[in-house]
């Protein structure tokens, strides 16, 4: 299992893993959602104030694209802004 840590001070309170298997959409307790590259361990993206979230996946999962399963991202629990990543 490997860890990344959001630069942030908010917990976060949704994330979902996107069809590309390398970026999760993450979103916090002040309603920012942001993107982030697994590969990368960065954010790629940020969303205007007030993005509705499960729009924006929507959004992002557009494109189907056909790739392997490779990790799954859980928060640890509600009240930190760390998303861990585990290997299949």
């Amino acid at each position: 299992m490997f860890a990344f840590k959001f630069n942030l001070r908010r917990y976060i309170v949704e994330h979902a893993q996107l069809n590309d298997r390398r970026r999760v959409l993450a979103k916090d307790a002040a309603g920012a959602v942001s993107m982030w590259d697994v590969t990368k361990c960065a954010r790629v993206r940020e969303y205007p104030p007030g993005a509705d979230f499960a729009a924006t996946l929507e959004a992002e999962n557009a494109v189907p694209v056909s790739v392997p399963g490779w990790f799954q991202a859980r928060a640890l629990h509600s009240s930190t802004s760390q998303l861990n990543l585990s290997r299949f």
